[in-house]
C-alpha cells in the first residue's frame, strides 16, 4: 500500500532527525521497520518494554497474548 509506505518513510526520516515518537499499530511488520522500543499494553496496562533489537516478533507475540507474565523494564 503506498499510504503505509509513505507514513514509514516519514516515520524513518523524523527518526533520523532525531525526533521522539510512538506510534501504536498491530502490525509487527511495521513496528519492528520502524522502533528502537516496543511497549506491550494488554488490559489498558503496560506489560512490557523492550529494546527491539533485542527480541523477536514471537516474543512480542508471547506478551500480547499474555503467555509471559512480565512487568514493564
Amino acid at each position: 500500500m503506498e499510504e503505509v509506505r509513505k507514513v514509514l518513510a516519514l516515520i524513518r526520516s523524523l527518526k533520523e532527525e532525531g525526533q521522539t515518537m510512538m506510534v501504536i499499530s498491530h502490525d509487527l511488520e511495521h513496528v519492528f521497520a520502524v522502533s528502537d522500543r516496543i511497549a506491550v499494553m494488554r488490559s489498558g496496562r503496560i506489560q512490557a518494554i523492550r529494546r527491539t533489537a533485542d527480541v523477536t516478533k514471537t516474543d512480542i507475540v508471547r506478551l500480547i497474548v499474555g503467555d509471559i507474565e512480565e512487568s514493564a523494564a
